[in-house]
């Protein structure tokens, strides 16, 4: 897959997993037309792909593609390290390590 739509179906994923919920993919999709242009262009796109187009992507992905992204996104992908850190997030077992 080329890395253009790669990143216009990462758009809508990123805005599905922070807005949607409880909803499916087809109702966040018809949710977001009203504003989709907007919403990619934030993203730099011109529209949002279609949720049955995501559903396909989705279908092909492997674990070891997303390993990666995965790795970045929980180390350097936040935009604040010290909130990774605030008491509220941190976790501690019962002996407070």
């Amino acid at each position: 897959m080329d890395e253009r739509r790669f990143k216009k179906r990462s758009v809508f994923l990123v805005l599905y997993l922070c807005a949607s919920g409880s909803l499916s993919l087809k109702e966040f999709g018809a949710r977001a037309q009203r504003e989709g242009r907007a919403l990619a262009a934030v993203a730099g796109r011109r529209r949002l792909p279609s949720p049955s187009s995501v559903s396909r992507y989705l279908q092909r992905v492997q674990a070891e593609q997303v390993e990666p992204f995965i790795t970045w996104l929980l180390t350097q992908g936040s935009a604040d390290q010290a909130l990774l850190q605030h008491p509220a997030v941190v976790t501690r077992d019962t002996q407070g390590e």
